[in-house]
């Protein structure tokens, strides 16, 4: 997946637009319609391909991976959550729990003038040769706060100018029919506000590298995408009448950034566009982990278990009804516990003395994880039998089918090891596993808590088609992204597949600096050396 850049000059600098969830699904079909421009201008004369994201194709691992060129067993951050080591209890992760630098860090020491304007987890900001604006800090985030941008003097004269630096700017847990026209006109004017964000940063001074996240194509995709797609198992014809092209519109809007960037960019100049993952629709089938679990004998419930969300459930409907500020003023201000909060929410029911292996339950990462001897509290699973269990459990996994449809509901299971390496492997699941997607559409992993009924796989009610945070969406990542890349002297060619590790790497050598040789990943052009220098 390498490809020559051997008549381009050194470039005076890398521009970065990262579209936050952006899939060749919807885009191509627009330039097959002549809607996106600027798409087609740099698909035609750039090169391009599917990103593949990390595994799992989650927003928090794959950016990190992207601004680091290595993968979250290395970097640490692995999920929106982690357990903590020999404890039964999460935390929520942020840029504090990374384990390697960033190409803004590296870039800085070496006396580069770097922006990183709303990427994803790295907030609390670093110290960098620049400006920093952190990206969304947690879940339930939807601005920034003043203590995310870096220098401080900056967000005064930010928030001066154009108010709170948006993520989402709306609440995501109560999707009522007239959410859906707040927020089309929401995203839309936090597109404009980040457009003029790009032009007031990009005047300051002249960067070396300029990299700026647009999360509107991934909120719009959670929420919008069945409206957007007629086949959808959840579509609502009447709902799509008037909200149906709103996904379109926000990638209409961004083909216009894009055009800004373009014109702002000289003869020396690369323009890479990338998302973080893909995306694609969502099926109307749940699937509780820790009840196929306690089915099959490896866990077992409190004797005193609180059913269907007698107990959990006070937690979801209170965020479904605060005001929108409300979720992420709560997790900033009580950071420290909020991860035992969400421990408590996941696995109050669990008797970890009878347990052998349970799930964290995380749509975002599904896993099963060992509760092994030596390593966890109270831990019953011997060393010597883990390979065995591990074997024995991702074979009735790939063995489980749907009662509704037949199909696999498993349709890979991978062990940690497969997919990862680093110090922080032992913090991720033993197991982790990608779910089938059935007739294109995906299934959602679910709080065994809230269960309806004790049935591990089990149809989702139709009041919750619209979906919601904490509930699941309507929209899901998938494992493409989008790659593309432009410049004079880049020549139009498609690659069949990069890596998010290599994008990193591939930004040195656009700039014409060495490769630390602790990233994993390559450079997309021939002839890019790496240097041995420590992390």
């Amino acid at each position: 997946n390498r490809i020559s850049s051997q008549k381009m000059a050194q470039p005076a600098r890398v521009i970065v637009l990262g579209i936050d969830g952006g899939s060749w699904d919807i885009i191509l079909p627009m330039i097959q319609q002549g809607k996106l421009p600027a798409f087609e201008q740099i698909r035609q004369s750039g090169f391009h391909g599917r990103l593949q994201s990390t595994i799992p194709h989650s927003s928090f691992p794959a950016w990190t991976t992207a601004i680091t060129g290595v993968n979250p067993g290395r970097h640490g951050i692995t999920d929106f959550t982690r357990r903590t080591p020999g404890q039964d209890k999460l935390i929520f992760l942020n840029s504090t729990h990374r384990g390697v630098p960033t190409i803004f860090d590296i870039l800085s020491q070496r006396g580069r003038s770097v922006a990183s304007l709303g990427i994803p987890c790295t907030s609390p900001p670093d110290p960098i040769n620049g400006v920093m604006i952190g990206g969304f800090d947690c879940p339930v985030a939807v601005s920034a706060q003043r203590n995310m941008v870096h220098p401080p003097e900056l967000a005064s004269d930010l928030f001066q100018k154009f108010g709170e630096y948006p993520y989402g700017s709306i609440s995501e847990f109560r999707i009522t029919p007239q959410w859906y026209s707040i927020a089309r006109k929401t995203l839309l004017d936090n597109i404009d506000k980040r457009e003029k964000i790009f032009h007031w940063l990009w005047e300051k001074q002249k960067w070396d590298l300029f990299w700026m996240v647009f999360p509107e194509t991934d909120t719009a995709s959670h929420h919008f995408w069945s409206l957007h797609d007629p086949q959808s198992p959840r579509h609502d014809p009447q709902l799509a009448q008037e909200f149906g092209n709103t996904l379109s519109e926000i990638y209409e809007r961004l083909d216009r950034v894009l055009k800004d960037f373009i014109e702002f960019m000289t003869d020396e100049d690369v323009l890479i566009v990338m998302s973080d993952h893909g995306f694609g629709g969502a099926g109307t089938t749940e699937i509780y982990l820790n009840l196929w679990l306690h089915q099959h004998g490896y866990l077992r419930f409190r004797s005193n278990r609180k059913r269907h969300g007698e107990q959990t459930g006070f937690v979801d409907r209170a965020l479904r009804n605060l005001p929108d500020n409300w979720p992420q003023w709560l997790f900033r201000k009580g950071f420290r516990w909020m991860g035992s909060l969400e421990s408590r929410r996941r696995f109050s029911n669990i008797d970890w003395d009878h347990t052998v292996a349970f799930s964290e339950e995380s749509n975002s990462l599904p896993g099963i994880c060992i509760r092994q001897q030596g390593g966890d509290p109270a831990g019953i699973a011997p060393i010597s039998k883990r390979d065995r269990l591990l074997q024995e459990i991702q074979e009735e996994l790939l063995d489980w089918r749907c009662p509704f449809s037949g199909s696999p509901v498993i349709e890979q299971v991978y062990h940690r090891e497969e997919i990862y390496n680093g110090p922080y492997l032992s913090l991720i699941p033993d197991l982790i596993l990608e779910p089938t997607l059935i007739d294109g559409y995906s299934q959602a992993i679910s709080n065994s808590n809230l269960a309806a009924t004790d049935d591990p796989i089990q149809r989702l009610p139709e009041h919750r088609y619209r979906g919601g945070k904490g509930i699941g969406f309507s929209g899901t990542h998938r494992k493409d992204g989008i790659f593309l890349a432009y410049g004079d002297g880049i020549s139009s060619d498609e690659i069949p597949a990069i890596h998010i590790a290599a994008i990193s790497p591939t930004i040195l050598h656009f700039l014409g600096e060495q490769i630390p040789q602790w990233m994993e990943g390559n450079a997309l052009i021939v002839d890019a050396p790496k240097i041995t220098e420590a992390v």
